[in-house]
């Protein structure tokens, strides 16, 4: 947990070391004047970082996400050099701290939810939430965590909510301004600056409303998920991959290798990946089609989370006799516009999707 003198505490998201300064000076320069001078907790930033920005009157405390972070923290290294106190979210310490603290400003960079290291989900929304029923919030977290129109968790909600001022930082300006090294969106939440409101569909979709009609109709009762859960194990299966492509590559958004029997491998996250199965060979390479269709492909393009991918929120077509190929899938999702595919009727949906995929095919 210790990185050239500074405690790597969110290793998860790749952030390099001067990550944390770029972050720390953006968010603190959209204060103003006299918020700058009041009481401020920092959250997850050191107390080496801080001093630089030349304030006196603050607190750094380090929030973690599960038990591991937890320790390697407090138990692997002199924590009180880098932070005043460092707690487990939720935990009694915690709310007994929560309930006594007195401060006018929290600045804070919470853990995110990632199930390979057992951090819960939405529990960046949690402590924001938490944190800015009490005292005026800003805080940075990946935006396509919060986006997910079919994520309709109370956690996102609240978030939603309370936030009156937001700013969207597109993965490359985040890469540029910040040095994240993650394909992820970034996104800047604030509980007070502003009125402004946020449009949190017309975000996801970056303007493009076409883009999120034919979402809406893609939208289907029965997922790849559900169809895990309950499936009989057989000899013939296909292979699906938990990461996608190779960022800013072509194969960006494949969800499978070209080869059925195959996973993605990916650097990033390595290569993890689970079986769906099949009572024939034939099926197999049929769901495997699929897979590799502009359909599916497009739909991973807006239910992405960095680089992992979630199979909630892809159809399961059920029958897989057939092909299932692009004008199958528009024919039964009412895709309008398909000619070929390369071809689309002008102004239609399946010329939407052709633009939308153009960078990765």
């Amino acid at each position: 947990m210790i990185e050239n003198g500074n405690i790597k505490v969110f290793y998860h998201l790749g952030f390099k070391k001067e990550t944390m300064n770029d972050i720390l000076k953006i968010l603190f320069n959209m204060l103003n004047r006299e918020d700058k001078r009041k009481k401020l907790l920092f959250i997850n930033f050191t107390k080496q970082k801080v001093k630089k920005l030349g304030i006196k009157n603050y607190e750094c405390i380090a929030i973690c996400g599960n038990k591991l972070e937890y320790n390697q923290i407090k138990y692997n290294c002199n924590y009180n050099i880098y932070f005043s106190k460092i707690f487990l979210f939720d935990t009694n310490e915690f709310k007994e701290f929560y309930k006594n603290m007195k401060f006018d400003l929290i600045i804070m960079n919470p853990p995110y939810g990632n199930p390979k290291i057992k951090i819960p989900p939405y529990i960046h929304n949690q402590i924001y939430n938490t944190m800015s029923n009490k005292n005026k919030t800003i805080c940075i977290m990946p935006c396509n965590k919060m986006e997910t129109i079919h994520r309709l968790k109370s956690d996102v909600l609240k978030t939603k909510e309370i936030t009156k001022n937001f700013i969207f930082v597109p993965s490359d300006e985040a890469n540029n301004k910040m040095h994240i090294t993650t394909p992820n969106d970034l996104g800047i939440f604030s509980s007070f600056l502003g009125e402004n409101g946020v449009d949190w569909e017309t975000l996801k979709y970056k303007g493009n409303l076409k883009a999120k009609t034919i979402m809406e109709k893609f939208f289907y009762n029965f997922s790849i998920k559900d169809y895990v859960k309950t499936q009989k194990i057989t000899k013939h299966y296909c292979k699906i991959s938990e990461n996608h492509g190779h960022t800013g590559k072509n194969d960006e958004l494949d969800l499978v290798a070209s080869d059925f029997e195959k996973i993605i491998y990916n650097a990033q996250s390595g290569s993890q990946s689970f079986n769906v199965y099949f009572s024939s060979k034939n099926e197999c390479k049929n769901f495997h089609a699929s897979l590799l269709t502009k359909c599916m492909k497009f739909i991973r393009k807006y239910e992405r989370d960095g680089i992992h991918i979630y199979f909630d929120y892809f159809p399961f077509m059920t029958d897989y006799s057939k092909p299932w190929d692009d004008k199958r899938f528009c024919e039964y999702f009412g895709i309008t516009g398909y000619i070929s595919d390369t071809e689309a009727e002008p102004n239609s949906e399946w010329e939407t999707i052709l633009n939308v995929m153009k960078e990765y095919v």
